[in-house]
């Protein structure tokens, strides 16, 4: 859901500013069939802004080499996890969020304006039967409307038009026929479905129309008598467009059509404008582009030992807590939903493995001793991912040369949690979740070679080791097996 909204903000912001810079720059010109391929251009580009990623000279990812995956593979240092047993279920989410609110809204809009454009594009579809042939004209019906308009190859002209007229009509139809303006409609068409919210998309129509039939004035003017051809014009200026898909003779653009017809060819060095399409696409882009998180300096806190009894006769604690003679004692209970206390995947049906542990290690990108404030848990992709304790969602976002997606989660006493490289999450920024509830799902997003949860504790902004807080599931090294 987090991804429908962002991907329809950034490509309704991206077609505002391509649109606006269109206006600015460009619609003055008398080069038609530049600016239609302008406008259709910049539909496609706002629909595939939110998508592009930037140069690597420009985002500075971290060289990866081949020994990366080998590592994530490698069965040394891997420590598969045995459950105690697992108290928690996902739970069913609360009360309805506001984001799905939003999220019916908008499908149910989407839903009403294909059907009844469905509807409308069924019954152009059907005209051919519907309405008589003109005489030896080929694909010219004649229809009851006060319109001409035409649909792909077939043109409908109203009856009683006299012949003169006719002709006229004709030469102007014929381009939008020949130019196909009609796939550029319903191509149009369809962006006012998906982005009906927007209102800049109804100008951004209406500004595709207008070149159309500056297009099409162009052409006809040329093998008909021009004053002849604006008196036509102005005859029909009563009629109005009552059917989408369809380019109208006499759409009510009149006096713009005239004032165009009647302006002096552009100069070929007003062609140059063009150019600037460059470094606005390129703009757009990098305001776009998910960067690296700004990286914090790591601050680790002193190892917290909590003192904890075994709650089933004979059990162990986990391998390598070694209890000090006067251990700090945690105050919570052994799995208090306050805190973060069980294990973050739910694992009860995959064989999950923690394959990197907390603390310094040898980044697997570079190589360089690097802190690793957390535990990498290896499980298959689509594994639940649920949240260790009651809390907030304080960030919900995607950082493809970072954590990927992920969310930190604000609990009781001051501790934090952080979930990355799902594969995607569920929850958003602001949600209230209780312990045990699925929040997303394990991946590989982000910087990562193979599909795993990063999951990482903090408490008063100090990270802390997640095993130490686990009480749900023993951890036993690769040689105790």
């Amino acid at each position: 859901m987090t991804e429908l909204f962002t991907f329809l903000i950034k490509a309704s912001i991206t077609l505002i500013v391509l649109y606006l810079s269109y206006r600015w720059l460009f619609s003055g010109m008398t080069f038609f069939n530049a600016n239609r391929f302008v406008l259709i251009s910049f539909l496609l580009i706002s629909v595939l802004v939110p998508f592009l990623r930037l140069p690597s000279f420009l985002n500075n990812p971290v060289p990866v080499d081949t020994k990366v995956q080998e590592w994530f593979e490698s069965p040394q240092d891997v420590t598969p996890i045995t459950p105690i047993h697992v108290k928690q279920t996902a739970s069913d989410r609360g009360p309805i969020s506001i984001e799905h609110v939003l999220l019916w809204l908008y499908l149910a809009a989407v839903s009403g304006l294909s059907v009844r454009y469905v509807l409308n594009l069924t019954r152009l579809v059907r005209y051919p039967r519907k309405f008589r042939q003109v005489g030896n004209y080929t694909n010219v019906y004649i229809t009851p409307y006060s319109h001409p308009f035409s649909f792909f190859r077939r043109i409908y002209v109203p009856d009683g038009m006299h012949e003169g007229g006719l002709e006229g009509i004709l030469a102007h139809e014929k381009v939008h026929v020949k130019c196909g303006h009609s796939f550029d409609r319903i191509l149009i068409d369809l962006f006012v479905i998906l982005f009906w919210f927007n209102p800049f998309i109804y100008f951004y129509r209406k500004s595709l129309i207008e070149v159309h039939e500056y297009e099409a004035d162009k052409c006809a003017i040329a093998e008909l008598d021009k004053s002849d051809y604006l008196s036509l014009l102005l005859a029909q200026i009563s009629a109005r467009p009552q059917m989408p898909s369809v380019s109208f003779f006499d759409y009510s653009l009149t006096k713009k059509r005239i004032t165009m017809m009647n302006k002096r060819n552009s100069d070929l060095i007003t062609m140059l404008r063009y150019l600037v399409i460059i470094p606005v696409v390129g703009a757009i882009s990098v305001m776009f582009s998910n960067g690296q998180e700004i990286v914090q300096p790591v601050v680790v806190a002193e190892p917290v030992v909590p003192a904890v009894k075994p709650m089933v006769p004979g059990l162990a604690l986990p391998a390598g807590l070694n209890l000090p003679p006067d251990p700090i004692v945690v105050s919570f209970p052994f799995q208090s939903s306050k805190i973060p206390s069980i294990f973050p995947v739910d694992a009860r049906e995959v064989e999950v493995k923690i394959s990197s542990r907390f603390g310094k290690r040898a980044d697997p990108f570079t190589g360089a001793d690097q802190m690793h404030t957390g535990i990498d848990i290896k499980a298959p992709t689509g594994t639940p991912v649920i949240a260790t304790a009651d809390g907030t969602v304080t960030k919900a976002n995607y950082q493809p040369n970072g954590y990927g997606y992920n969310l930190v989660l604000e609990h009781a006493d001051g501790y934090s949690t952080r979930y990355a490289q799902m594969e995607s999450y569920i929850v958003q920024k602001g949600d209230k979740v209780e312990q045990g509830e699925v929040i997303g799902y394990v991946g590989s997003s982000g910087r990562s070679v193979g599909p795993h949860l990063h999951y990482a504790i903090s408490r008063h902004e100090k990270y802390v080791d997640p095993e130490d807080y686990i009480r749900d599931y023993l951890f036993k090294q690769e040689s105790e097996k």
